[in-house]
C-alpha cells in the first residue's frame, strides 16, 4: 500500500512538473513570437523607408536629367545612366529580399 501511495505521489509530481514545463515553453514561444513580429515590423519600416528614398532619388535624377538636357541639348550621357540603373528592378529586388527574410 505504501509503495502505491509513493508511486501515485511520484506520478502526480511528474504530471505537475510536465504541466509547468509546458506552460514555460508556451510562455517562451509567445515571447519569441512577439520578438519576431516586432523585428518583422522594423524590417518592413526599413523597407518602406528605402523604397521612399529610392523614389526621391529617381525623381531627383529625372529632374537633373531634364535640366541637363534643356541646358545642353544632349541626352548622350544620361541615357547610359538611366539604362544602367533601373529603379523598378532595384525596388523589386529589395522586395524579394525582404520576403525571403520573412520566410526564413
Amino acid at each position: 500500500m505504501n509503495r502505491m501511495c509513493g508511486l501515485h505521489r511520484y506520478i502526480k509530481k511528474m504530471e505537475c512538473s510536465e504541466a509547468s514545463l509546458k506552460s514555460e515553453l508556451v510562455a517562451k514561444a509567445k515571447e519569441e513570437k512577439k520578438k519576431l513580429k516586432n523585428r518583422a515590423h522594423e524590417l518592413k519600416n526599413q523597407l518602406t523607408s528605402t523604397m521612399r528614398h529610392l523614389d526621391k532619388v529617381e525623381v531627383r535624377l529625372s529632374h537633373t536629367k531634364e535640366e541637363v538636357v534643356s541646358k545642353f541639348n544632349t541626352t548622350e550621357n544620361f541615357n547610359v545612366i538611366s539604362d544602367d540603373f533601373d529603379f523598378n528592378r532595384c525596388k523589386r529586388r529589395i522586395s524579394r529580399l525582404f520576403l525571403r527574410l520573412l520566410k526564413s
